[in-house]
């Protein structure tokens, strides 16, 4: 069975409506969802989708979309997502970064007290399409080993 893109991002838009999310959540995270199995990252498309379902039921993601701003200068900001969708949370915070580096010629914004966000380059895309370079970074626990080695790195400060 095929689907269109269209018919798939209207579909995850319409669950998680019924879950409570709101229309422009519900929007972002469709997005980001159907855009990383178009990118052929399907772990991070549809197939992590019943994850969030699992973690809406858990409570763990908050669907009352209350992000704040904690700190702001004009070229940078820090974001408390509020354990909020990590797509729209993300979505959010490179739009602020894009019309920082708009203004003033460079947007640096972190985010913390999110969920997963799917694919980092979904949001590069979106400063690509407003002619500015954004790089994505995100931490996670350590899961991949370095090029050479045989075990997950982690890393700790003195």
């Amino acid at each position: 069975m095929k689907i269109m893109k269209d018919k798939e991002i209207a579909l995850v838009k319409e669950i998680l409506k019924k879950l409570g999310a709101s229309e422009e959540d519900s929007e972002f995270v469709a997005e980001a969802t159907i855009d990383a199995d178009l990118k052929g990252f399907t772990s991070h498309g549809l197939g992590r989708f019943p994850q969030y379902l699992i973690s809406i039921e858990a409570g763990t993601i908050n669907l009352k979309d209350d992000i704040v701003i904690e700190k702001e200068t004009p070229a940078i900001a820090l974001i408390n997502g509020n354990s909020g969708f990590g797509q729209a949370v993300s979505y959010k915070a490179m739009q602020l970064a894009i019309k920082k580096a708009k203004e003033v010629g460079i947007g640096c914004v972190g985010v913390h007290n999110t969920n997963h966000f799917g694919v980092t380059g979904f949001y590069s895309d979106l400063a690509l399409r407003e002619n500015c370079i954004g790089l994505v970074l995100a931490n996670t626990d350590p899961a991949i080993a370095p090029l050479g080695g045989s075990q997950a790195l982690k890393h700790t400060l003195p």
